[in-house]
C-alpha cells in the first residue's frame, strides 16, 4: 500500500543549498504568449500577427531574439529537448490541426474529426503527446493522443470520459488526468498500461503535470478543504506542502529533482515556487534586481535551472513573462529515489475564439 509522507527539511546537499540558488531575470518581449521552455533556453509561443490583427502567429524566442514562424493562424506549443522538433496548432476556423516541424519541414499530425487540438510534449525521439476535443454521443470530451513513427493512439476515444495528457519523458511515458463518473484521478500511461496515481491516496481529486525521465512525476491533489503539490517517485507519493496558503500545484520537474510551481501564502497571494533538497522556496525572494515585483507563476523548468515565470510590479501595472537564469550552480542529476533514502498548460485564446464564433 503506497503511503502519503510529509517531507521534512533534509541535511545540505553537496552543493549549494536551495536557499542559497540565486537568479537572475531576463524579462520576455511584451506581446511574445510565452508558452513552453526548451532545454537550451529556447522559448516558443506566439504573437499577434504583425497583418491580420486579431490572429496569432507562432513564434520562437532564443539568445534574446524573436523569430515569427511564417503562418499566421498558428502558436508553437512546445519544443523537443534537442531543439530538433517543434510542435504547434494550426486554426483554420475549419478543424485545428497539430503540426510536426523538423528543420523546416512540416508535417500535420492526422487524426480523428476534432474541434480543438493541442500537443503538449514531444521528446528527441520525435514522439508527441497531446490532448483533442471530439463530439460524442454525449456531447464534446476530451482525448489522449500519442503519436510516433506515423501511428496514432488514442486515450478514452469513444469511452465517454475526458482524458487530458500533459507530459512526456524520454521513454514514452504519458501523464496527464482522466475524468469520469464524478471521480477525476492524474494517470501514468506506458505501453498500452495505464496507471491510476490517483488511487494511492485518500485526496478527492488529482492532475499529473510533469514527468522526467527518471518517471518522477509531479501535480496536485485535491480536497474540499486544500490543494496540494505533490511528487510520485519510486513507489510513494509526497506531499510538497505550500507557502503557507492552502492551495498549490507542481507544474514541471527538471532532470535534476528540481519541481516549480505556484502556490498562495498565508494572505492568498498566489506566488511561484521552486523546490529543491526537500524546501519549497519562495522565487520572488531568489531573483537580484527584482525587487518590486512578484513572481506569480512557474510554469517549466529545464536541465540548466532556467525558469519560465510570469511575474507583476508590486505596485500594480503591466505584467510581463520571464526567464530566471540561475547564477548557482545546478546540483548534479540525482534521482528522487535518493530522497525517499534519506527519509527512510494562450492556447485557451485560440479555443475561446473558435468557441465565438462558433
Amino acid at each position: 500500500m503506497l503511503r502519503m509522507l510529509a517531507l521534512p527539511l533534509l541535511a545540505a546537499p553537496l552543493f549549494a543549498l536551495a536557499g542559497d540558488i540565486q537568479y537572475t531575470p531576463i524579462f520576455l518581449p511584451k506581446d511574445f504568449g510565452a508558452h513552453y521552455l526548451g532545454s537550451n533556453g529556447q522559448v516558443v509561443g506566439a504573437v499577434e500577427a504583425p497583418h491580420s490583427p486579431g490572429d496569432l502567429q507562432a513564434a520562437i524566442w532564443s539568445n534574446s531574439q524573436l523569430t515569427l514562424y511564417s503562418t499566421p493562424n498558428t502558436m508553437f506549443n512546445v519544443i523537443s529537448p534537442d531543439g530538433r522538433y517543434i510542435l504547434g496548432t494550426r486554426d483554420d476556423y475549419i478543424e485545428p490541426n497539430v503540426f510536426f516541424y523538423d528543420n523546416g519541414t512540416e508535417t500535420t499530425i492526422p487524426m480523428v474529426p476534432h474541434v480543438w487540438a493541442e500537443a503538449n510534449a514531444v521528446n528527441n525521439s520525435g514522439q508527441v503527446a497531446g490532448t483533442l476535443v471530439v463530439n460524442g454521443p454525449q456531447g464534446q470530451n476530451e482525448v489522449g493522443f500519442v503519436y510516433a513513427n506515423g501511428q496514432i493512439e488514442y486515450l478514452g476515444l469513444n469511452s465517454g470520459a475526458d482524458w487530458r495528457v500533459y507530459d512526456m519523458n524520454a521513454a514514452g511515458v504519458v501523464v496527464g488526468n482522466f475524468s469520469a463518473n464524478n471521480m477525476s484521478h492524474a494517470f501514468m500511461y506506458s505501453n498500452g498500461v495505464t496507471t491510476d496515481l490517483g488511487s494511492l491516496y485518500c485526496g478527492d481529486y488529482s492532475f499529473a503535470y510533469g514527468i522526467n525521465d527518471a518517471g518522477d512525476i509531479v501535480g496536485m491533489f485535491g480536497t474540499a478543504r486544500d490543494e496540494h503539490p505533490f511528487l510520485y517517485s519510486a513507489g510513494t507519493i509526497l506531499d510538497l506542502g505550500t507557502l503557507g496558503g492552502t492551495i498549490s500545484r507542481a507544474n514541471a520537474i527538471n532532470n535534476h529533482g528540481q519541481i516549480v510551481g505556484a502556490s498562495n501564502t498565508a494572505n492568498g497571494d498566489l506566488h511561484a515556487f521552486l523546490y529543491s533538497n526537500g524546501q519549497m522556496l519562495d522565487l520572488s525572494d531568489m531573483v537580484q534586481g527584482l525587487n518590486d515585483w512578484t513572481l506569480m507563476y512557474a510554469y517549466g523548468i529545464n536541465d540548466a535551472g532556467q525558469i519560465l515565470v510570469s511575474g507583476c510590479p508590486t505596485g500594480g501595472g503591466g505584467c510581463s513573462m520571464l526567464l530566471l537564469e540561475p547564477l548557482t550552480a545546478v546540483p548534479e542529476p540525482s534521482t528522487w529515489a535518493l530522497l525517499l533514502a534519506g527519509l527512510g498548460g494562450l492556447a485557451y485564446r485560440f479555443k475561446r475564439r473558435r468557441t465565438a464564433s462558433a
